[in-house]
Parts: structure tokens; sequence; C-alpha cells
């Protein structure tokens, strides 16, 4: 009867000894699966902030869009002005040449004889001097304006 009890004895520590090699394989399997599951946590978490940043990046972009599209619309704007500006000269020379021509047509109205019908030439070149000149002075009034613009563009484009 012993040596059945211990033959019993040896096969149940046989048991024990394989049951314990199926646990330790059972818990590295597990730990294995808890490791991954962590990974799979973390993947996730890093795919989120990278979605994140794209979604981020697209606001950007459609950002760059709009500035460049003001950019271009301040050059225009500016161009304009530059032309405006280009103008308003040509106008101030043209304003100076009259001036040289009306002072001219004084001169020439003090020397010129004083005959009624020479008189009344002159007037009339006098009076199409003076509204030349009128004209010359409307031009020359709309210079502060334009050169105002002009700044104001400038610094308006300076900002951006």
């Amino acid at each position: 009867q012993v040596e059945a009890l211990q033959a019993t004895l040896r096969g149940t520590q046989e048991e024990l000894k394989t049951l314990d090699s199926q646990f330790q394989d059972v818990s590295a399997k597990l730990g294995r699966q808890k490791s991954s599951a962590v990974q799979v946590a973390q993947l996730q978490t890093q795919l989120d902030a990278a979605k994140e940043q794209l979604v981020s990046q697209g606001t950007l972009m459609q950002e760059v869009v709009q500035l460049r599209a003001r950019l271009k619309a301040n050059g225009d704007e500016l161009k304009t002005l530059e032309k405006y500006k280009k103008r308003a000269e040509e106008l101030e020379v043209q304003a100076e040449e009259l001036e040289v021509q009306l002072r001219d047509v004084g001169a020439k109205l003090e020397k010129q004889e004083t005959s009624a019908s020479r008189v009344v030439d002159l007037e009339a070149q006098l009076a199409d001097a003076k509204a030349v000149n009128c004209a010359q002075d409307a031009l020359l009034q709309q210079v502060p304006g334009l050169k105002a613009e002009l700044k104001a563009a400038e610094d308006k484009l300076k900002m951006v």
C-alpha cells in the first residue's frame, strides 16, 4: 500500500508540475496581453493627438490662404494708389506749367496794344487761363486726399 501511495504521490506531483508549468504559460500570455493592451491605448492616444494636429494644420493652412488673398488685394490697392500718386505728380507739373503760362499771358496783356479788339482777345485768353487755373486748383485740391489714401494703404500694407 505504501508503494501504491508513493506511486500515487509521484503521479500527483507530476500533475502538479504539469499544472504549474501550464499556469506559468498562461500567466506569461496574460502578461503579454496586458502589455499589448497598454500599447494599444498608447497608440490610440498618439492617433488622437495626430488627428488634432492635422485639424490644427488645416486651420492654419486656411489662414495662410486668407492672408495671401489679403496680401494680394493690398498689393493691388497699393498699385492703384501709386497710379493716383503718379497722376497727382503729373497734375502738379501741369499746374506749375499753367501758372507760368498765366504769368506769360499777364505779361503779354500789359505789353499789348489797348485797342478794343485786342483787349477783347486778351480778356478771352485770360478767361481761358483762369478756367484752366480753376481746373488746376480743383485737381490740386485732390492731391492731399490722394496722398493720404496712399499713405493709409502703405500703412495698411505694413501692418499685414
